[in-house]
């Protein structure tokens, strides 16, 4: 598998040079400290991530000169209550999903030298998820920031504008640090950011959306750019199912880039995401990018110099060192001159040249190109179609077997096509011809993107707009080759003769000659009556070997380099980050599918004209990589070591039934996810067996009883969660109210879901709305939008109803969660009686434990926390990887009636 391995060695980029290098070396001793073990905020290890981050940047703030001044905050605790917007369905402006959190952000300050110029912040996240060390996701980013904050403060040059620093906690379970930070007083004059972000695990970071023009400009400042906005639209029309802090500070206006890793998906949130899998050269393009950048934005006057500057940003780079970026209303408008300036000029210049006998074409030579691209188009989705019904999933550990498969059979089917084309029926200059055939449909697709830019902002269709252009260059040429080739077309043959002025008139003369010799009597000899037809075909192939058979070339190099530089640069970048999503669905292997299909067509679109000059050696290598390329796409196992199969799962207790046990529930692919767990020890050994049940999507839920957790000190579950209901406290004509306090030691979260008759938290098309339009938070104290403090308790209220609570709380020490809901009843049922005026208020508790990798002593023996983990991790195949589903990885639930 020798694509996979250049895969791999491929992310690994060189130490940049741009900065010193130590700073980079510094940084990556931070993300060593960061990363060096799991530290979601639901575990005391996050505890010690934040006060190594707060040490750091109090010894880099202390070190400033006279030039800069700067202060630190430990933002902790920062208590919000807040109505969750909802991460996946943007649509929506807000939910029922009301959150309280209390966060413990660090913030750096640095002074600007012009008070009246808005702050720009630099932000990234410091925990990482329960079942991964966070080395990339996003200790990167964190260890990046740090050593972007030490060559601030070394350089000692205050900058125009205040920069601010947020080393930000919680983003995993819901952007919640971005959130906190939206409540502190220094976030009303910050307008511009850069987030830090880890996508995937490993490689280059790369600038995958941004929210204008104006900002985007800065991005040129980095030494080695690497960015594409055909990445922005994927991510902004739902491909990937993540999102990330920038989400938060653009929905509250504020004007910034997105820079992460985002290769090895199947890596990204798994225990592979470790030191091991990271390289300093990432970091240090990460950091050379966000010193580079933040300078840049730090030092502007403006960032609406241009009238452009708050439209969407079409960007790009040319092998990581230039980069390119246009406001998508001049790439719109370059489009529409296009559309109509280049029909017309093809048009006069064609008529010129047949007016002008420049070019002798007739009827015979059109419509092979055509031909050529409906049975190579043909050809080339039939194979990704047969690739998807034979091993969809290769995709995640090698997608150049199917692009150079799909290719190859794409090119072989255009050569065989237009080869006996030209054999049989020449013409004067053939691939002028196909240049104008695929010219009509490069033009329907230039049309096509113009429309989705102007209706939809999507700023992924610019390779249609650099590959209309150069066909148009290349067609252009191709006439200007035609009328300077008429008067220069003098050639002697064998016997020092001159031939005929142009080729032309070489072609009307031996078809002159044929028709004489077809008015002759026919000899009866059959060998001789084959004679003057082979004559005549060599002779007008000839002709046309020797009419401007040089420009070929040049044509050749306008349109086929750059072109393929463009369609493959940009494939490669989408798949990079895309080829393993098929893991979380296989709505994801037809996407890739059809990328594979689109990339092919188009490489075989942008060489079609020249694809019949291909001499058999290359017409060899091409074959016999076609046929290595279908073996390793359809033969071999789809998931490897280094590219495996993803499953996600958690651990859950329900403390509602008789014997409370533990399930693992596993969520994967369908048939590959039983199969890794059915060799399990504690699946063979069960009395029960593993269940997995068809969720749609290619997807299979698998349980099965796994081995008990030890993640609270004592046996007893019925320990682990606690809960104690109040009486209700109803009035005649308010709402029902009652009150619950939850024991629930050594963890930081836990959540309440409702259900009454008429509705169910999470349910789809509820038959009411949520009845709980009030929630009471005790001994917390702050205040926000919709919500008050009255004596010691916080009150917050949602006038379309709670959907459901979450809690995030700091304190290891307080057990306790002490809350009250108020919930108006339904007051007629479904015969539109009246109905039950003192209804009960379904309530389900679920808390959540996060921490993995430690041991706990229980009655005297000390146990690991999460065994049933440690089995997967053990016994599983070495070509699954695992990460966390659910926000932790065992959750206790009980049900109860208020």
């Amino acid at each position: 598998m020798g694509m996979v391995s250049h895969q791999q060695d491929a992310q690994i980029p060189a130490v940049s040079t741009a900065y010193p290098r130590k700073y980079f070396e510094d940084a990556w001793t931070d993300l060593q400290v960061i990363s060096k073990s799991f530290h979601p905020y639901n575990s005391h290890a996050n505890d010690d991530v934040h006060d190594y981050i707060l040490e750091r940047v109090k010894d880099a703030v202390g070190d400033a000169g006279d030039g800069i001044v700067a202060n630190v905050t430990d933002d902790t605790p920062r208590k919000i209550v807040f109505s969750q917007r909802p991460v996946f369905q943007p649509e929506l402006d807000a939910s029922g999903n009301v959150v309280y959190f209390e966060g413990n952000n660090v913030l750096v300050r640095i002074e600007g030298s012009v008070p009246s110029l808005s702050a720009v912040l630099i932000t990234a996240h410091y925990d990482s998820v329960s079942t991964g060390y966070g080395t990339t996701d996003d200790g990167g980013g964190i260890a990046a920031m740090l050593g972007t904050l030490r060559y601030f403060i070394d350089m000692s040059v205050q900058p125009k504008r205040t920069v601010i620093f947020n080393f930000n906690n919680n983003e995993e379970s819901g952007l919640l640090g971005a959130e906190a930070f939206m409540y502190h007083p220094w976030s009303e004059e910050t307008k511009y950011f850069i987030n830090l972000e880890g996508a995937g695990a490993l490689g280059r970071p790369v600038l995958f959306r941004t929210t204008d023009f104006g900002v985007a400009r800065h991005f040129a400042k980095s030494p080695n750019p690497h960015g594409s906005s055909v990445l922005q639209q994927g991510f902004q029309s739902g491909l990937v199912s993540s999102q990330t802090d920038y989400k938060v500070l653009a929905d509250n206006g504020m004007r910034g880039l997105d820079i992460a890793f985002y290769k090895s998906r199947s890596l990204y949130h798994t225990r592979s995401d470790n030191i091991h899998s990271a390289s300093l050269g990432g970091l240090s393009h990460m950091m050379s990018s966000a010193i580079s950048v933040l300078s840049s934005m730090a030092d502007a006057n403006s960032f609406d110099q241009h009238p452009d500057d708050l439209q969407p940003a079409v960007f790009f780079d040319i092998f990581d060192t230039v980069f390119a970026v246009h406001a998508l209303p001049t790439v719109i408008k370059w489009n529409i001159v296009g559309l109509v300036v280049g029909p017309v000029a093809v048009f006069l210049l064609f008529i010129w040249a047949i007016k002008g006998e420049a070019w002798d074409v007739g009827k015979r030579g059109w419509l092979r190109g055509v031909l050529a691209m409906v049975l190579s188009t043909g050809v080339g989705i039939t194979s990704v179609i047969w690739l998807e019904a034979t091993n969809p999933y290769v995709f995640v550990s090698n997608f150049y077997g199917p692009l150079f498969g799909t290719l190859g059979v794409i090119v072989l089917t255009n050569y065989v096509v237009l080869s006996v084309a030209w054999w049989s029926k020449p013409v004067h200059d053939q691939k002028l011809i196909v240049l104008l055939e695929t010219f009509v449909l490069w033009w329907a697709l230039l049309l096509y993107a113009t429309v989705k830019a102007s209706r939809e902002q999507a700023t992924g269709f610019f390779p249609f707009t650099i590959l209309y252009y150069l066909q148009l260059v290349a067609i252009l040429f191709g006439f200007l080759g035609l009328f300077v080739i008429k008067p220069w077309a003098v050639a002697h043959d064998d016997e020092g003769q001159d031939a005929p002025q142009s080729a032309s008139s070489s072609i009307r003369s031996r078809q002159a000659v044929g028709d004489e010799e077809s008015q002759q009597p026919e000899n009866i000899d059959e060998t001789t009556a084959l004679l003057p037809q082979r004559q005549q075909r060599s002779s007008i192939a000839g002709a046309v070997k020797r009419s401007n058979s040089y420009d070929w070339v040049i044509q050749f190099l306008i349109v086929v380099p750059i072109s393929l530089y463009c369609i493959y640069s940009t494939g490669l970048v989408v798949l990079d980050a895309m080829h393993q999503t098929p893991n979380e669905g296989i709505c994801a292997v037809s996407f890739l599918c059809e990328t594979i299909a689109v990339l092919s067509i188009s490489i075989g679109l942008i060489i079609l004209p020249f694809v019949h000059r291909l001499n058999s050696f290359v017409l060899l290598v091409i074959l016999i990589g076609t046929i290595y390329s279908a073996w390793t796409s359809l033969v071999p196992f789809p998931y490897t070591k280094d590219a495996p199969m993803k499953a996600i799962f958690y651990q859950e207790i329900d403390l509602d039934t008789p014997d409370p046990e533990a399930f693992m529930k596993v969520h994967g692919t369908h048939g590959h996810v039983h199969n890794a767990l059915k060799e399990l020890p504690s699946v063979k050994s069960s009395s029960t067996n593993l269940t997995c049940e068809d969720m749609g999507d290619n997807q299979d839920l698998c349980s099965y009883r796994g081995l008990r957790p030890w993640v609270v000190g004592s046996a007893n579950y019925s320990d682990w969660l606690q809960v104690e209901t109040r009486p209700n406290e109803s009035t005649v004509k308010g709402p029902n109210r009652g009150e619950v306090v939850i024991t629930a030691p050594d963890t930081r979260h836990c959540s309440f879901e409702f259900n009454t008759t008429r509705f169910k938290s999470g349910q789809q098309n509820p038959r009411s709305a949520p009845p709980v339009r009030v929630v009471e938070i005790h001994h917390d104290t702050c205040s926000t939008a919709g919500w008050k403090q009255q004596g010691d308790t916080d009150i917050y209220t949602h006038p379309d109803g709670i959907e459901d609570f979450v809690m995030w709380k700091l304190d290891w020490d307080d057990p306790h969660y002490h809350v009250a809901f108020e919930w108006i009843p339904s007051w007629y049922d479904d015969d539109h009686g009246i109905g039950d005026r003192n209804e009960r208020l379904g309530v389900t508790v679920t808390c959540y434990w996060a921490e993995y990798d430690q041991e706990i002593m229980v009655d005297g023996n000390l146990h690991r926390k999460v065994p049933a983990y440690d089995e997967i991790l053990q016994y599983s195949p070495t070509w699954t990887s695992w990460s966390k589903w659910k926000q932790g990885l065992v959750q206790v639930k009980k049900y109860i009636e208020l």
